[in-house]
């Protein structure tokens, strides 16, 4: 008796669950959800420029678990459009007939019911390319010249748009990371999201050079450099005129220049003598205002 009754109750659990299951999924559902829109025989002279969002929202109606597996695992929404078309603006209607959905499953509904399509012609042209550049090279060097390679570069797009487009344009470098004459890696930005480039990627030369500094230093105390002996000189002091590095001519002072001259050989009497500086790498003496003095033997 417990035992039948066991049973009893197993099969209408059962039946129950059954039930529940198949109502579940013979029960209708109605679903929207966006669809991918995929354009069919564009001609190949020919870009969309509108709209730029190509979708459309579907409402699905039918049995719950199918059009839920549809809505999840959603397929492009194909529009073909007519052969041969020479305009630049038309309206194609969305033929839902382009969905495959199982028999069941109906269509409540589609927004856009038609596409309003604005196109261009698609051209190829060579347009040149501007370094954008931010920033300044340090006060030490001097900005020579920005140089791309290649200085063009072919770009495919819509007609309108690249007629009036004057040059490409880098992402920006900046000139304060440069120290010495480089050559870098720089990205062409896409003038807008039609636009094709031949290659997104070139070589920029950074030319720069040592910026030059002249300085006058005057009154500078002239040495007599003898192997032996005493002497002086008809002049006790010298201007100099140096050349070279701004900053390492600013960092000079007058303790760094030291005009000499030099004594090879002991002599008595006076002798006319050439007026020298201590060399200082990386600068040149421009000038000396003085090229000879008269040195005299003292004793």
């Amino acid at each position: 008796m417990r035992k039948n009754l066991s049973l009893k109750l197993l099969s209408l659990l059962t039946a129950c669950l059954l039930a529940y299951y198949v109502n579940g999924r013979l029960q209708n559902s109605v679903i929207s959800f966006i669809l991918p829109i995929e354009i069919k025989n564009l001609p190949d002279d020919k870009i969309i420029l509108q709209p730029t969002n190509l979708q459309a929202r579907v409402t699905l109606r039918g049995p719950s678990y199918l059009v839920s597996k549809i809505a999840t695992n959603p397929s492009a929404l194909k529009v073909n459009l007519p052969k041969g078309i020479n305009v630049n603006a038309l309206e194609v209607p969305i033929n839902t007939n382009e969905l495959e959905l199982p028999p069941s499953v109906k269509i409540d509904g589609i927004e856009p019911a038609k596409l309003v399509l604005r196109l261009d012609d698609k051209v190829e042209q060579v347009i040149k390319v501007r370094v954008s550049t931010f920033g300044e090279v340090s006060k030490s060097l001097e900005l020579k010249s920005i140089i791309s390679d290649p200085k063009t570069i072919k770009t495919t797009g819509p007609q309108t748009l690249l007629m009036n487009l004057p040059y490409l344009e880098t992402a920006p470098i900046d000139l304060r990371d440069i120290s010495e004459t480089s050559t870098i890696d720089a990205v062409v930005l896409l003038p807008n999201e039609f636009t094709k480039l031949g290659r997104q990627k070139i070589s920029v030369t950074v030319n720069v050079a040592v910026k030059k500094a002249e300085r006058e230093f005057t009154d500078l105390p002239i040495e007599i450099r003898a192997v032996s002996g005493a002497y002086k000189a008809n002049l006790k002091t010298a201007s100099v005129q140096l050349s070279g590095p701004l900053e390492l001519i600013d960092s000079l002072s007058e303790a760094n220049i030291i005009p000499y001259v030099r004594i090879e050989k002991d002599f008595s009497g006076t002798q006319q003598h050439s007026l020298q500086v201590d060399k200082l790498e990386g600068v040149d003496v421009l000038n000396i205002n003085t090229k000879t003095i008269n040195v005299t033997r003292s004793n």
